[in-house]
């Protein structure tokens, strides 16, 4: 009785995988080409998108050089990607200086700034809140590229204002930035 059941339970898979996957009818048919001719595409000058994206996240114009050099580099880069990254980056860096921890981070920080980081008071509770993340500088040396971000920060209720400088070689294959420098403008 149980051989009846597993065949008719068999005869009902194989029937809806082939109903599901099909059969085999020989090579996909090619998509007919028609003469219609293509509309036009409307070139977008590259200048021009740089400064509409230079506009969008507040960047100063005059950082333009530096901005088009490192779009030259590494034609990748995204200006959103890279300051939710360095917003990222700042909480987890600051969590794990509180913390006393920087061997975890110190592949993404210079030996200058885990120096400057520990001798940050360790904090038990603590809670990091990004208010502004804003691009104000910028730097290319090829094939060393900076960009420096300001941060607006509460950290355990009080109010900082730094700039932290990230720092990337644009020929290595590593798109990982390298946080070099810390200046603290403000910390209340």
């Amino acid at each position: 009785m149980d051989i009846i059941v597993f065949a008719i339970i068999a005869i009902g898979l194989c029937y809806r995988l082939y109903t599901v996957l099909g059969r085999d009818d020989g090579p996909i048919p090619q998509k007919v080409v028609s003469d219609v001719p293509k509309p036009a595409i409307q070139k977008v000058n590259s200048r021009d998108k740089l400064d509409q994206l230079l506009r969008r996240y507040n960047i100063p114009l005059f950082l333009k050089p530096a901005f088009s050099a490192i779009l030259l580099k590494d034609p990748t880069f995204d200006f959103k990607d890279f300051l939710e990254g360095a917003e990222g980056a700042y909480e987890l860096i600051l969590s794990h200086a509180f913390q006393g921890d920087l061997d975890k981070i110190q592949s993404y920080i210079t030996p200058a700034v885990k120096a400057y980081l520990s001798q940050l008071p360790p904090l038990e509770r603590f809670r990091i809140k990004v208010i502004a993340a804003d691009i104000v500088g910028a730097e290319v040396d090829i094939p060393n590229a900076s960009i420096t971000v300001q941060f607006k920060s509460t950290v355990k209720d009080a109010q900082r204002l730094e700039d932290w400088v990230f720092a990337r070689d644009l020929e290595s294959e590593d798109p990982t930035w390298i946080l070099k420098e810390i200046m603290t403008i403000s910390a209340a």
